[in-house]
């Protein structure tokens, strides 16, 4: 928020629009609510900029994206039940439609605003009011509209909210310039340029945080997509993980693909006789060697169980099965331990559009089957005795 009280709708833009798809990707509904409202604000900022430069039909498209916005702010809150969130959605969307001239369509917005789940705060209550006054004053209504505006500013002064001061005495000045009030008006424009004067200390702050994320924003998106990264990382091979693998698989669901489950055979053997430090680098050098396979990706999907994942038909990926297979055993691990020996056996299943996981229940029943026929082999399909052996 310090951008958009900071004078920066613009860059407060790009961070909300950011900030929208993550919370989007996480599910996390009340968030999104709260960052289209904000999206949506910056737009309105946007549009009150256009129509300072005399840009009025770049204003009305921007106020328009604001309503949008603010709409799909109050939907979410609604359907995540979040009331504060749904307050403060359903007046700033009461606002941008009174800007446009929508005065039927914002005064139903706000008269939804009592009924919301939850007890309004100060902020929401004296916001609600100046609405209420701003909607009146377009309507006609000035004897109503100075009342519910000077209510607002009463109980902002009696707070301490110095925005929201200001917002009201705004509004008070031009209900009495409307009404023809010359000198009430004069007089309410005094004290807002006085509130807005005692604020100017706050915005300097707030300014100097925006240039320090402004600034700071490159390192932090780099630092993000590092440890997105990491997340898909399996830690100690350095090869993809389970996770990584599942997103593959939903990237690649309209498609042909196939899926073989590699497992590294007697593991614990391997650990109980040699340590299990010498175990984990059986595990690092197995994931070099699949990783180095022609598969679309190579993960561990934990202890000494692995996943190659081919995009197309099944038919070369059967053949590369057989060839990792001979790598690992080929491979020379007597360098790590005299006489180590290490094999791997391969269930492999081909996957038809849409059915990602059947295909990974086939993969591992054909990997059990693999090693109930012996180890150290490829099973691609459910006919055991069609398998390739070792040797």
């Amino acid at each position: 928020m310090a951008l958009l009280h900071s004078q920066h709708p613009d860059l407060a833009e790009h961070h909300f629009r950011w900030a929208v798809k993550v919370a989007a990707e996480i599910d996390d509904e009340s968030s999104l609510s709260l960052f289209l409202s904000n999206l949506a604000y910056a737009f309105a900022d946007l549009a009150d900029a256009r129509e300072r430069a005399g840009d009025f039909d770049g204003a009305a498209a921007h106020r328009n994206l604001a309503v949008d916005l603010g709409t799909a702010a109050i939907d979410t809150a609604r359907r995540c039940g979040d009331g504060w969130m749904l307050r403060l959605a359903l007046t700033n969307t009461a606002e941008y439609l009174g800007l446009q001239g929508q005065l039927a369509m914002a005064r139903t917005l706000l008269a939804q605003w009592p009924a919301t789940p939850g007890t309004p705060g100060v902020r929401e209550t004296v916001h609600h009011l100046y609405t209420d006054g701003e909607l009146r004053m377009r309507e006609g209504d000035l004897d109503g509209a100075r009342q519910a505006c000077r209510q607002a500013f009463e109980l902002a002064e009696a707070t301490g909210h110095t925005d929201h001061q200001m917002n009201s005495l705004r509004r008070l000045a031009e209900i009495a310039e409307k009404a023809g009030d010359l000198a009430a008006a004069l007089h309410d424009f005094k004290r807002y340029h006085d509130t807005y004067r005692r604020n100017e200390g706050e915005q300097a702050r707030r300014r100097a945080q925006a240039a320090e994320i402004h600034f700071e924003s490159q390192h932090h998106r780099a630092e993000a997509e590092r440890l997105a990264a990491e997340v898909l990382r399996d830690p100690l091979t350095g090869i993809a993980n389970r996770r990584a693998l599942e997103q593959q698989l939903q990237a690649m669901t309209d498609g042909p693909h196939s899926i073989a489950i590699v497992d590294i055979d007697h593991f614990k053997a391997i650990n109980d006789t040699h340590s299990h430090m010498l175990g984990d680098e059986v595990l690092r050098q197995v994931s070099r060697l699949l990783d180095a396979a022609p598969a679309t990706l190579a993960a561990r999907l934990g202890g000494e169980e692995f996943a190659l994942l081919f995009a197309g038909d099944a038919g070369d990926a059967g053949a590369i099965c057989e060839a990792v297979r001979r790598d690992i055993e080929d491979h020379d691990w007597s360098r790590l331990a005299p006489g180590l020996a290490v094999t791997v056996s391969i269930g492999l299943a081909a996957a038809k559009a849409g059915e990602p996981e059947a295909a990974l229940a086939r993969a591992d029943h054909r990997l059990y089957a693999a090693k109930s026929a012996g180890r150290n082999r490829v099973v691609a399909d459910d006919a055991v005795n069609e398998a390739r052996a070792a040797g």
